[in-house]
């Protein structure tokens, strides 16, 4: 059985992700569009259940199926007479629908932004063709993860049995340290060492619960704080190995052989490690801040429960405070992902990262966005459908090999373990779409005309490919002339059929004709 599980849970989950990424390299239009249909699908069946829920609407119009699955999970809301459930339902139910019209009008708004989407997924595989070592890089952050809950729950057990002399080698540090600094002079010395007096005493004072409790906060949010840390670094590894992928050739030039992928992933990593450090434990202590904020009022709402219902202005202040962190601890964590991602092209510190994030988001933002719509959809759906093929083919081995064996848990351990890696590849994924976009985007801006994307990354784009140069010379286009402004942040998209004329490149610049290159944004 432990063959099984180790196949199952190991190795497949690798060729699924391959052969995931060999059918978005061929048809990752075709995918792309079905993932958009199935996950709006998915919403509207969302939205029809809980309006249903919310009794709205009667089963009787719908078919025996649908009857017998709703009663076989949970009964309607409308039988029990649940007033307050059903009124959470419907509250659900308006939520998704917002979540529903906003989802359609940014697909209709951002038609054209998913054609580039297209190009830069199909441009993705290509960095795992020359990099193969990228699908091994989970098993690494992995490995960090482990180690880190090994710390967590080892020192954190020590801390428990052991939490008084803990406290008292402490605090008999502060007490000898604090007030130790050369650099002060007699008078400073002797404030802070009467003030590390006074905090040691304070601090002695306290019980042995809430030593412990104050020694175990410390530690958790140490632990976080490394997590995000090892995620921060482990990102910025992988967004400086597809920058330095993008950046090795010139697309006149024939692409660089990367091998494996060992040296550029090994360069990478050293170079956070050895420059960007500081701007790593920087991003990490901001998420973590963000952590302990949502943590405290987690802690508030949990605790509050009497007063939030004998208080609804109570209760819906907690609510809107916990929604607005939440909304500002994901606003910030992908502010951070992008500013990796800027630290890894440009090796600036996060704060200069940061204001770079902010002129992209200017400049491209419905881009950006329509770039981590499809990125979600597609993370979310490889996700899930790796580790639950591993889980049937894992339980259906099982069987059949080991017929007096229960075969649940033997799936249950495939599918974390197959869901664990999937989800590494998919942000692998997410990282490598992003810094495509903003490789793409200061080539185009440092350049005026791209010099490194590929010509089916610039077709994806709209921009003319290098394999239009002999239709130029056909048509006696100047040398030197493009076809688009003079200006970084602009590109062109097809209004029709793509000809060259005389008239259409007066001045250097493709006039607006029906059936010339129209000059857009990008």
């Amino acid at each position: 059985m432990l063959l099984q599980v180790l196949v199952t849970g190991l190795l497949l989950p690798l060729i699924l992700a391959l052969s995931w990424f060999i059918l978005l390299y061929f048809f990752a239009g075709l995918i792309i569009i079905l993932a958009i249909v199935l996950f709006f699908c998915c919403m509207l069946a969302a939205c029809i259940w809980l309006y249903g829920e919310a009794g709205l609407y009667t089963l009787d119009a719908l078919d025996g199926c649908a009857r017998s699955l709703h009663n076989c999970t949970i009964s309607t809301f409308a039988a029990s007479g649940n007033g307050n459930v059903q009124t959470s339902y419907l509250a659900v139910a308006v939520v998704c629908n917002v979540i529903l019209v906003a989802y359609v009008l940014c697909l209709c708004c951002w038609r054209h932004q998913i054609s580039r989407t297209v190009a830069i997924v199909r441009e993705c595989t290509a960095v795992f063709r020359a990099v193969p070592l990228l699908f091994l890089c989970p098993f690494i952050v992995m490995f960090w993860y482990a180690a880190m809950f090994v710390y967590l729950f080892g020192i954190g057990g020590y801390i428990i049995t052991q939490g008084a002399a803990v406290w008292d080698h402490l605090t008999g540090l502060m007490s000898s340290q604090l007030g130790k600094n050369s650099t002060l002079d007699e008078s400073r010395a002797d404030f802070v060492s009467n003030a590390a007096d006074s905090l040691v005493s304070r601090l002695s004072g306290l019980s042995t619960e809430a030593q412990v409790a104050v020694l175990l906060t410390i530690h958790v949010v140490g632990f976080v704080w490394s997590i995000f840390l090892i995620h921060a670094c482990y990102y910025t590894t992988i967004a400086g190995t597809v920058a330095r992928w993008f950046f090795a050739s010139k697309r006149d030039e024939k692409p660089k052989s990367f091998g494996f992928g060992c040296g550029v992933i090994s360069v990478s990593a050293w170079c956070v490690f050895y420059r960007h450090l500081g701007s790593m434990a920087f991003g990490s202590l901001v998420m973590t801040i963000m952590w302990f904020v949502q943590a405290v009022l987690h802690y508030l709402d949990k605790h509050t429960k009497n007063q939030q219902a004998a208080n609804p202005v109570l209760r819906v202040v907690i609510k809107c405070s916990r929604c607005l962190v939440w909304m500002l601890y994901k606003s910030i964590e992908a502010l951070n992902e992008f500013g990796y991602i800027f630290i890894a092209i440009e090796g600036c510190s996060l704060c200069l990262a940061c204001r770079s994030v902010f002129q992209l988001l200017e400049r491209k933002g419905a881009q950006v966005g329509t770039n981590k719509m499809v990125g979600g959809i597609l993370s979310l759906i490889i996700s899930f459908s790796i580790p639950s093929l591993c889980a049937v083919i894992c339980f259906a081995w099982v069987t059949i090999e080991h017929g007096d064996v229960m075969p649940l848990w033997p799936a249950g351990a495939v599918f974390a373990s197959a869901f664990l890696i999937a989800s590494g590849v998919t942000e692998i994924l997410r990282c490598s779409i992003d810094t495509i976009f903003v490789a793409a985007f200061l080539d185009l801006d440092a350049h005026g005309e791209p010099l490194y994307m590929s010509d089916r990354l610039m077709r994806g784009f709209g921009l003319p490919s290098q394999s239009s140069n002999e239709e130029r010379k056909k048509l006696n286009v100047p040398h030197g002339v493009t076809c688009r402004r003079r200006r970084p942040t602009t590109g062109v998209t097809r209004a029709g059929p793509e000809t060259y004329s005389a008239d259409d490149t007066r001045d250097g610049r493709v006039s607006h004709s029906p059936h010339a290159l129209r000059v857009t944004s990008l």
